[in-house]
């Protein structure tokens, strides 16, 4: 095998290796231990690369990079995780005040109720909507929102195209039409207020 091949291939091998690691480990380990283990990992990939492909072993080739794609695998699902825990933790931890981003203002004359997350699967579904929403600023946006309060003028909850706690009045959701995400049912914002006063 050419020697500058070989060379490019093992520096890819040892660069996606090193990708692979901290990706992995950034989300549960220190930053000092995930990057001291992902250059330890990739430097002992660009050896044992170099070497096996020199002697024509190349079945470790295929050994290593079915590691590396484990490791993308690993690193996606313990982000995933770690993004429902922290979405849990914003519902438990929420409190409406004045410092949380709104995409309305919102009105004070008008309580928020919070919105008791224990309730079980067929509640939740109504918590998990979609809809076309006009701001203040006639912009259009398409919005996933996972509810934490509503009060009947304000819906406050998760906006996953944010990825904040937001604020919309309902009344500024377009066609009237929202989305229960769970099932892909499509209900007016009147239908919907009164699935959720009923719980």
């Amino acid at each position: 095998m050419n020697q500058t091949l070989l060379l490019l291939i093992t520096a890819i091998m040892a660069l996606a290796s090193y990708r692979a690691t901290r990706y992995a480990l950034d989300i549960r380990y220190s930053r000092v231990f995930s990057i001291s283990s992902s250059v330890i990992v990739s430097l002992l990939y660009f050896i044992i690369t170099s070497v096996t492909l020199l002697i024509g072993v190349y079945f470790v080739f295929f050994i290593f990079l079915a590691h590396i794609i484990l490791m993308f695998l690993s690193g996606r699902y313990n982000r995933s995780k770690n993004d429902s825990t922290k979405l849990e933790s914003d519902y438990n931890s929420f409190e409406c005040n004045s410092n949380f981003a709104c995409d309305d203002l919102l009105d004070e004359s008008n309580p928020v109720v919070k919105v008791n997350y224990s309730l079980g699967a067929c509640g939740k579904e109504f918590l998990e909507i979609g809809f076309n929403y006009k701001n203040s600023n006639e912009e259009i946006t398409y919005r996933d929102v996972n509810v934490t309060s509503c009060n009947g003028v304000y819906i406050t909850g998760f906006c996953h195209v944010r990825k904040a706690l937001r604020t919309f009045r309902v009344d500024r959701i377009l066609n009237n039409e929202v989305i229960i995400r769970r099932t892909g049912e499509i209900i007016t914002s009147s239908d919907w207020l009164d699935k959720v006063r009923g719980f």
